[in-house]
């Protein structure tokens, strides 16, 4: 009839040293990177420098003065958020 052939027993450390292991390890690795430079990037973004405020003061500051030297009718509240056109004239 037909041989028999021998049967191949498979190592028990063949299934330990696969590929896809290393590659998981890989990207794993590669996620954690990830999220740190994004938690990173994330905090510099958000919080303002002191010296970027004090720049954005000083340029509003400006706006407001020549808002007001050209347009006199405008007034605002920057306290209150409040802009307010006594007059229709522009």
């Amino acid at each position: 009839m037909s041989a028999k052939q021998p049967y191949r027993k498979r190592s028990k450390d063949d299934g330990e040293k696969p590929f896809w292991i290393s590659f998981s390890d890989l990207m794993t690795a590669m996620m954690v990177m990830f999220l740190v430079v994004m938690a990173v990037a994330l905090l510099a973004v958000t919080s303002p420098s002191e010296k970027r405020q004090e720049e954005v003061e000083n340029w509003v500051k400006k706006l407001e003065e020549k808002v007001k030297s050209d347009f006199p009718a405008i007034n605002y509240q920057r306290n209150r958020n409040v802009i307010d056109w006594k007059s229709s004239e522009f």
